[in-house]
């Protein structure tokens, strides 16, 4: 292959008639009308061109699944990304397979790769859990794999020439046991996802438990706040109420327009009761001029009149 021919590829290809080139700031030379071509046919043998989404019903590897829809869903071919990041990595206890590539799968819906996903699960004897963990459906105790999945709009690494819309950054992650492992026998496969937050079935179903008791709980709190709010609210609105009947009754003797009021003791002062005038107030305390004494159920004028701070509350208008 001639490093012409290599320098366009990188540059960028068109896949099922789309062109998305890596450097969006070049613009087509007349030259490169000879080599597209080249180029389209390249980029079928090298990268193909998925038309359908790919069944899972006979796939039993999330892995493979997880390549097949790459192929389906890539929108671009980014041939020199897939050579600077190998997506599979191997290690001792597991393998590894995560990469991201400009898709069709928007934001938000990944409700399709899901349930897919889901039937590799099912193909291994497992079932999901959370849309993460795949567990083996008959103890739910030993992880058979996991993997992530999202889609987000990013402009510095999808950029499109010859299309409005925004094309999103889909990205795959799986975690799965090496090949030609049985994950449920694997001690260090299991071992590796407890490290990764693999729960089993039993401590999910206690979590849940705690979860259920903590939701009642709260739950129970919320309904005690709603109580003591409700009481105080109404022992407020009693304050309120008992406050309007002090003030219908006794706490207007405090304002200026009462000055001149003739108010009688509702109490004995020094054993005796007692009209009065009010002469000025301060706070709850009244300002009183003692004019008449009740002495055997009638009210005689005192000869000797003295002025006294008493509180409102011992007095009343006289009727």
């Amino acid at each position: 292959m001639s490093k012409e021919s290599l320098h366009w590829i990188r540059s960028g290809v068109i896949l099922c008639g789309n062109f998305s080139p890596l450097n969006p700031h070049k613009t087509l030379e007349p030259k490169m009308r000879k080599t597209i071509p080249l180029m389209v046919a390249l980029t079928f043998v090298l990268g193909g061109c998925a038309t359908k989404i790919p069944n899972p019903a006979k796939i039993n590897d999330p892995i493979e699944f997880a390549k097949e829809y790459k192929n389906y869903d890539e929108f671009t071919f980014d041939l020199p990304a897939d050579l600077l990041r190998p997506p599979m990595k191997v290690f001792e206890d597991h393998q590894t397979y995560s990469i991201w590539w400009c898709g069709n799968t928007e934001p938000g819906q990944h409700r399709e790769f899901q349930q897919r996903m889901a039937r590799v699960c099912r193909n291994l004897g497992g079932e999901m859990y959370r849309n993460e963990w795949c567990r083996d459906k008959e103890t739910g105790n030993l992880a058979l794999f996991r993997y992530s999945f999202s889609s987000t709009y990013d402009i510095s690494r999808c950029i499109t020439i010859g299309t409005k819309r925004r094309v999103p950054v889909v990205s795959v992650h799986v975690d799965a046991p090496l090949e030609g492992v049985d994950p449920k026998t694997d001690r260090a496969w299991q071992k590796f996802a407890a490290s990764q937050g693999f729960v089993t079935k039993a401590t999910t179903e206690e979590m849940e438990k705690e979860e259920r008791r903590q939701v009642a709980l709260l739950l129970k709190q919320r309904d005690e706040e709603e109580k003591r709010r409700q009481e105080l609210a109404r022992q407020r609105q009693e304050e309120a109420r008992q406050h309007a009947k002090w003030q219908r009754e006794t706490g207007y003797l405090l304002s200026p327009s009462s000055k001149g009021t003739s108010v009688c003791s509702k109490k004995a002062i020094d054993g005796r009761n007692y009209k009065a005038f009010i002469e000025d107030s301060n706070g709850l305390r009244l300002q009183l001029r003692l004019t008449e004494e009740l002495i055997n159920g009638r009210y005689v004028i005192l000869q000797n009149q003295r002025i006294i701070w008493d509180n409102v509350n011992n007095w009343k208008e006289c009727r």
